[in-house]
């Protein structure tokens, strides 16, 4: 296998994921409530301040740089990665359903998912394309990959935060129990 056909490989297993993801998002439930005002504003900011940033960056030679050199085995190691992290956030967006929004918000009859990868990580989906993003950076050996995840990790962190604050409201005590049981986006390590 050459480089060449483990990046194309990549690029089709990306593009398969968004395309289903535009599928699955019609016929989820309707929203009952949004994030309040200053919430979305955070969230929305800190969106806004990762794409800035990262565009920035882009334009700087430095990011086109390798921080590893090229080659067959890393390619790999970063597709395996890449995969897993797909596979993670595709099964984890299958279980939940249509309570899946892009925006934190609270859907008309939310179930709390805690079944499937939402036994393991509270944000499957997030670590599930941090993993896929962080794969990607390795089979591309750039910089600026292994920034944009950086950056995504932060603005994902932030996200999630976001939603545990609507989780928490909603839920109550289920959801903080489910908290101190499962960390929210490293399985059994992290948060």
């Amino acid at each position: 296998m050459m480089q060449t056909d483990i990046n194309n490989i990549t690029l089709l297993l990306w593009i398969a994921v968004i395309i289903l993801w535009v599928v699955r998002s019609f016929g989820n439930k309707a929203t009952l409530r949004k994030l309040p005002k200053q919430m979305k504003i955070q969230y929305v900011a800190s969106i806004a301040a990762v794409v800035i940033v990262y565009i920035a960056a882009v334009h700087n030679n430095i990011l086109n740089k390798h921080f590893l050199p090229q080659s067959v085995p890393v390619s790999l190691f970063g597709f395996i990665l890449t995969a897993l992290g797909l596979g993670l956030a595709v099964w984890a967006r299958f279980f939940l359903g249509s309570n899946w929004s892009a925006n934190p918000t609270v859907k008309m009859d939310h179930n709390l998912i805690i079944e499937g990868p939402y036994r393991f990580v509270r944000h499957p989906i997030y670590a599930g394309f941090l993993l896929a993003i962080l794969g990607t950076a390795f089979e591309q050996t750039q910089t600026r990959s292994l920034l944009l995840f950086i950056f995504l990790f932060i603005s994902f962190v932030v996200k999630a935060r976001i939603e545990e604050k609507l989780m928490i409201e909603t839920f109550g005590s289920q959801y903080k129990e489910y908290m101190r049981n499962v960390k929210g986006i490293v399985p059994y390590l992290w948060w």
